[in-house]
C-alpha cells in the first residue's frame, strides 16, 4: 500500500478541475477526500497522498477503471506544475541530465509510482513500477504518471520522442487512440511490466536553457525544497502531535494556538483549508485512542477517561455511545468475542 506522504494541492486541483469540466459534480469529485472547495485556494497547502488517491478512486468510479482518463490528465501536467524542479529540468545540460534530475527528485513531483531509466545496448528503457499503488487504481494512476512524464519530456526537449515499443500492465482500454498519439506507437497491454523503449541518442540532445551556474543553483534549490518537504507538517498533524505529547490534557483552541505561536483565527483558517475543524480533530483523536485503549484488558475505564481529557468516566461513556452507536461494555464484549 502507498505510504502516507505529503504533497501540495496543485495536482489534486488539476484532477478535480479536469473531472468537473468533464461531467463530474463537485460533491462526487470530493467525496471522502477530506477536501473542500476552499482547499483549492491554497496551492501551497500540503495534503496527504491518501487524499489524492481518494480523488482517483472517485474518478475511476465515475469514468470507469478501463478508461484513458488518467493519461489525458497526466498530459496536462506542464513544467510549471513542478515549481523549482520544472525550472531545474529546463536548465539541465541535456535530456539525460534532466531525466536523472527528475528521477532524483521524484518526491517533488506527484508520482505515486517508482521510476527508473536503464541504458541497454544503445536503447533507453524507462520503467514504471506500480507496487505502491492500490490494486484497483493501478490503471488510472500509472496512466496519469506516464502522461506526466511524457508531457515533461516534451516540454524539456521541445520535441516528441519516437518510442520503439511500449509495454503496459493495464488491461486494453476500449479506445486506445490516445495511447498511440502519446507514445507514437501501439502499446502492448496486459504485459508483466510498464516499460517504454526509445533510442538512447535522444538522451544526448542538448537543452537550450542550460547555464552551468544557474543549473547548479536550481539543483540546490531542489535539495532545499526536498528537505523542507520532509519536515513540513499539516495543522492537523501539529495539533495531534501536541495531544500525544500531553496525554490527559485537551486544550482549548486558544490554548493550542498559544502553543503553536499562532492566533486562533489562523489555526481555524488552516484547519478549514484542510477540510476540518478543531473539534473534529479533537473528536477523531479521542475516538481513535478510545477504541485502542478499550482493546487492552489491563486498563480501567476511569484511566481511559482521564487519558482522553474527560473529567468523569460517565462523560466519556456518553461520548463513546454517540461515536460508535454502542456502549463501552458492548464494544468490549465484541472485542473479547473476536479474540476467541
Amino acid at each position: 500500500m502507498q505510504s502516507s506522504k505529503k504533497r501540495n494541492m496543485v495536482s489534486a486541483k488539476k484532477l478535480a478541475l479536469w473531472s468537473i469540466e468533464n461531467g463530474m459534480t463537485l460533491d462526487a469529485c470530493l467525496k471522502d477526500t477530506g477536501l473542500t472547495i476552499n482547499s483549492f485556494t491554497r496551492p501551497e497547502l500540503l495534503i496527504d497522498s491518501s487524499q489524492e488517491l481518494s480523488l482517483f478512486r472517485n474518478m475511476a468510479r465515475h469514468f470507469g477503471e478501463d478508461s484513458d482518463v488518467g493519461l489525458a490528465i497526466g498530459m496536462q501536467y506542464g513544467l510549471d506544475t513542478y515549481g523549482v524542479l520544472g525550472f531545474a529540468l529546463l536548465g539541465s545540460e541535456n535530456f539525460h541530465e534532466a531525466a536523472k534530475l527528475g528521477l532524483r527528485f521524484l518526491p517533488l513531483t506527484f508520482s505515486f509510482c517508482e521510476m527508473s531509466l536503464e541504458i541497454i545496448e544503445g536503447e533507453a528503457h524507462f520503467v514504471v513500477v506500480d507496487n505502491n499503488v492500490p490494486e484497483e487504481l493501478k490503471s488510472f494512476v500509472v496512466d496519469r504518471d506516464c502522461g506526466g512524464v511524457l508531457r515533461m519530456q516534451r516540454d524539456v526537449l521541445q520535441a516528441e520522442i519516437s518510442f520503439k515499443n511500449v509495454k503496459l500492465r493495464r488491461s486494453k482500454p476500449k479506445n486506445f487512440d490516445r495511447y498511440i498519439d502519446a507514445f507514437g506507437c501501439t502499446p502492448l497491454f496486459e504485459q508483466c511490466e510498464n516499460r517504454a523503449v526509445f533510442d538512447s541518442k535522444y538522451l544526448q540532445m542538448p537543452l537550450p536553457g542550460y547555464s552551468p551556474g544557474i543549473s547548479k543553483d536550481l539543483e540546490n534549490d531542489c535539495i532545499i525544497k526536498s528537505e523542507i518537504r520532509q519536515h513540513e507538517l499539516t495543522m492537523i498533524e501539529k495539533i495531534q502531535n501536541y495531544f500525544y505529547s500531553t496525554p490527559g490534557h485537551i486544550p482549548t483552541i486558544e490554548q493550542i494556538s498559544l502553543e503553536l505561536s499562532l492566533s486562533p483565527r489562523n489555526v481555524r483558517r488552516a484547519l478549514e483549508l484542510e477540510g476540518t475543524t478543531y473539534m473534529e480533530v479533537v473528536t477523531k483523536y479521542r475516538k481513535n485512542l478510545a477504541a485502542e485503549y478499550l482493546k487492552r484488558k489491563n486498563i480501567r475505564l476511569e484511566e481511559i477517561s482521564d487519558l482522553l481529557g474527560y473529567s468523569h468516566a460517565s462523560n466519556f461513556s456518553h461520548a463513546f455511545k454517540r461515536w460508535f452507536g454502542i456502549t463501552v461494555i458492548e464494544y468490549q464484549r465484541c472485542f473479547a468475542h473476536d479474540d476467541k
